[in-house]
């Protein structure tokens, strides 16, 4: 998700923003695995007759998929440590820079990736849902658009279905 903030000049008129925004599900090999998605494992027979994470095999086609467009912003879900130095190192070589979202409560993480070159970070927050429990998480960067000086806002979120208290527990 995506928000502007109003500036102080609001009342002024400005010309629209047009950032290339996306966002992508990278299906964690721990979760594919103990999941058993096909999409994750090599040899898939069904749930539980697999050989195991297929992620070697499958990050060249998500990097391909990754670098199909000219990114002002990118989520991402479904990162974990093993996958960190691949993701991190592709979204580099784009010129992309990834701020980090431990996912609480879990194994993966969260991810939201900028151009450097058009915004500076300045300030990244995460939220766990429920706090006493964490099951779901929610990361947020403050930027400001170099060219504009404009506010941007930008949320990633990973919730469980079925708990509507997830989206009123937003930043």
């Amino acid at each position: 998700a995506l928000a502007m903030q109003h500036s102080p000049r609001a009342h002024q008129q400005a010309a629209p923003l047009k950032l290339r925004v996306g966002t992508y599900n990278l299906l964690s090999p721990e979760y594919g695995v103990k999941w058993g998605e096909r999409e994750a494992c090599d040899g898939w027979v069904s749930k539980h007759v697999h050989g195991g994470s297929n992620w070697r095999r499958r990050w060249p086609a998500l990097r391909r998929l990754l670098g199909c467009a000219s990114w002002d912003l990118l989520a991402l879900v479904e990162l974990e440590d093993s996958t960190r130095p691949d993701v991190t190192e592709a979204l580099r070589a784009r010129g992309l820079a990834l701020v980090w979202f431990e996912h609480d409560g879990r194994k993966d993480a969260l991810g939201i990736a900028y151009d450097p070159a058009s915004f500076t970070l300045q300030i990244r927050a995460s939220r766990p849902f429920p706090p006493e429990a964490p099951k779901a998480t929610t990361g947020r960067v403050d930027l400001q658009h170099v060219p504009s000086g404009a506010p941007v806002r930008v949320l990633v979120t990973h919730q469980r279905g079925g708990d509507a208290a997830q989206l009123d527990d937003l930043f």
